[in-house]
């Protein structure tokens, strides 16, 4: 009888506990890993009591660590548990951690057990910390979805995130977007919205960046419908917003009325040596150019890259040793292909962008701040310092928002760093954008097509940028 009344108060106690405190899942089977990588396993946690929460200290355990989103939940208020497994042994593991907290001396158990194939090069075999924040292989990051036109943050109807393997990633909604926790890797990310084009990439996440921009395109046919695209000149170089053209042709709806200020005109290039064949000093000032190239999944089709390489080839040719050129690849993430350098090899630069692997998302604030960077460490003075982006118009997503990356643009080219752009058969949407870019930055928009004779566009475009004044 004893031992009914005792098992009856254990029963009432654990029952009364459970109501005070909702966990979302309490067992992680891992199955069979191929490469471990310490994935995380979080769990939503709710106070459902009407006392704090306070989650007690976690002793230092070689093999696994508790992280917490905050160490103390106010009645009402959700948090996550994150935990991470360290093993130095491959086969099967089986493993119980309590959580122990303020509402109970009964802490909460999760069991987590898989089987181990093999290990990442970067998993770690012991727990690297004895403190109670997060491991330095493990972060949280918020996802923004985002209107491409509008910049303003979206509820996506469904966001999907998941590793190359195929171990899907929980995702938490909140006021700006999605919560992650992961490690730094290479994942697979797909989103959806009912009237927007379906979003799906594989991008580079480091566990210690705080934001990720996934940027959705509304589906108009509008858009993508052929339409005359009038262009007007180029009237001045402030960043006050133009007005609207007094036109006749700007009040229909089946034409797009793109204000480029900065489209070539090579008429402009008066005694410009063309037979010559390195730019004249007495004409040109010497250049500090930073190229930036889209090396994304959508830059593989209609020989986009090949078109950029042979313009690029020809600059070269043209350029003097006492010119500096610099080169960054542009995809999930941002990487430097050619240190900024002055010419004094030509045959290392030729043929660069056909050498590199292209695929991934695009990660444009990223390769922007790289570029700026390395634009400015090397600045020439009274010469021209140049960034020239050379995309099929999708220059988006990664860190930065659209307004954030045109800030960052228009205090650059007050400090004298100017930015071009180059379209390689984009659509016009991506006419729009670019030259959106090239204005803020007092540069120049050309468009490459793959028509014969455009290749020369590029140079005709520094050659401007570089010309001395009288």
């Amino acid at each position: 009888m004893r031992f009914l009344v005792f098992s009856f108060i254990i029963f009432v106690q654990w029952t009364v506990n459970a109501q005070d405190i909702w966990v979302e899942q309490r067992i992680k089977d891992y199955g069979t890993v191929n490469f471990w990588n310490n994935e995380a396993f979080t769990v939503k946690i709710i106070n459902q009591s009407d006392k704090d929460l306070s989650f007690l200290p976690i002793f230092y355990n070689q093999k696994y660590k508790v992280w917490f989103s905050q160490p103390k939940l106010k009645p009402g208020e959700e948090g996550h548990i994150s935990i991470i497994y360290y093993s130095e042994k491959k086969g099967t593991f089986k493993k119980t951690i309590p959580v122990y907290h303020s509402l109970s001396g009964n802490p909460i158990l999760f069991k987590i057990n898989g089987y181990i194939k093999d290990f990442d090069p970067e998993a770690l075999l012991i727990c690297p910390t004895v403190n109670n924040g997060p491991s330095q292989n493990l972060g949280k990051i918020n996802i923004e979805v985002r209107d491409f036109d509008t910049d303003k943050i979206i509820q996506a109807d469904q966001i999907n995130i998941e590793s190359l393997s195929g171990r899907k990633i929980a995702t938490y909604g909140n006021s700006k977007g999605y919560e992650v926790v992961l490690t730094s890797g290479q994942y697979r990310i797909t989103a959806s919205h009912s009237n927007y084009e379906q979003y799906e990439a594989r991008v580079n996440l480091n566990s210690y960046q705080r934001k990720f921009i996934v940027y959705l395109v509304k589906k108009t046919l509008e858009i993508y419908e052929p339409r005359d695209v009038f262009v007007t000149d180029k009237k001045d170089s402030s960043f006050k917003e133009k007005k609207n053209l007094e036109s006749s042709e700007s009040d229909r709806p089946d034409i797009i009325v793109v204000e480029e200020p900065n489209l070539i005109d090579t008429s402009m290039i008066e005694n410009d040596h063309s037979n010559q064949i390195e730019l004249d000093s007495n004409i040109y000032k010497f250049n500090n150019i930073i190229l930036v190239a889209d090396i994304s999944t959508s830059m593989k089709y209609n020989n986009k890259v090949n078109y950029l390489n042979s313009s690029v080839n020809q600059l070269i040719e043209a350029l003097r040793r006492k010119d500096q050129v610099g080169m960054i690849s542009l995809a999930s993430t941002a990487n430097v292909i050619h240190a900024p350098g002055y010419v004094t090899n030509k045959d290392s630069l030729r043929s660069i962008l056909t050498t590199i692997k292209i695929g991934g998302a695009t990660n444009g604030g990223a390769a922007l701040q790289m570029a700026y960077k390395m634009a400015s460490e090397h600045f020439v003075l009274e010469g021209n310092n140049q960034i020239i982006i050379a995309t099929d118009g999708t220059f988006t997503g990664g860190r930065m928002s659209r307004k954030e990356m045109l800030e960052l643009i228009q205090l650059k080219t007050e400090e004298g760093i100017h930015l071009s752009t180059i379209g390689l058969n984009p659509n016009e949407r991506g006419i729009l954008f670019l030259n959106k870019l090239a204005e803020i930055g007092l540069g120049d928009y050309i468009q490459i097509n793959g028509k014969e004779g455009e290749e020369s566009k590029l140079l005709e475009m520094v050659k401007i940028q570089s010309k001395k004044t009288p």
